[in-house]
């Protein structure tokens, strides 16, 4: 293999690592935006007074049901993010070490062409 191989290769490693590392970037912000969504469930009713009697409290229940469902909804969506998530940054980290061999592989190939 001579250092014009070595440096064509380690250019398409380099080109691989970044669409890796971009795409795990993709999906941890896709993944913190669900989270985002799922956390602002997390606050409660807010009933200002506005509503008097069982008219508050229904208000209160339907609300709470509909944040039950898009929770279960949410999870869902945040599950399956998160396992993309784990693929993109198992992809990245195989890019890197691929990368990193072939750095290793480049320089000593130059080692041995200085001899």
């Amino acid at each position: 293999m001579t250092p014009e191989d070595t440096a064509k290769l380690s250019t398409l490693a380099g080109l691989l690592l970044d669409h890796r590392l971009a795409q795990l970037r993709k999906t941890a912000e896709t993944k913190a935006k669900t989270e985002a969504a799922l956390a602002s469930l997390a606050r409660p009713f807010d009933d200002r007074g506005d509503l008097a009697g069982a008219s508050g409290a229904i208000a209160a229940l339907a609300y709470q049901r509909w944040a039950d469902a898009r929770r279960a909804e949410i999870n869902v969506a945040l599950a399956r993010q998160t396992q993309q998530w784990l693929d993109a940054r198992d992809a990245a980290k195989s890019a890197f070490g691929k990368t990193e061999a072939l750095h290793a592989l480049a320089d000593r190939l130059t080692g041995l062409q200085k001899r």
